[in-house]
């Protein structure tokens, strides 16, 4: 019972950072200034954490953990209404990779 929670918990993380990766693609394209650019580090840390993943580099992704979620709380702060559920997502991501949660 256990494994599928935690397969249906993933899941849905994974269906979050894709969708928040998909809208930081695009704000890339549309957003100015630092929004912009915090944006571009999120694509970049999310492509990296899932590299990492699959490389199934431990140390790398905690690194990449950290950055992921130090960008993502900049998102956070820099979007407004709605679109700040999407870094925060992102956000989780990189706490997940940071504790180490998909190498134990």
């Amino acid at each position: 019972m256990i494994q599928i929670l935690a397969l249906l918990g993933g899941i849905a993380i994974a269906a979050g950072v894709f969708s928040a990766f998909l809208w930081s693609a695009y704000q890339i394209v549309m957003a100015r200034g630092s929004l912009r650019f915090c944006h571009a580090a999120l694509v970049v840390l999310t492509v990296a954490g899932m590299a990492s993943l699959q490389a199934a580099e431990a140390n790398l992704a905690g690194l990449v953990g950290a950055g992921l979620l130090a960008a993502a709380l900049a998102g956070i702060v820099l979007e407004t209404r709605w679109s700040r559920l999407l870094p925060a997502l992102q956000a989780v991501f990189g706490v997940a990779l940071f504790i180490g949660l998909p190498f134990s």
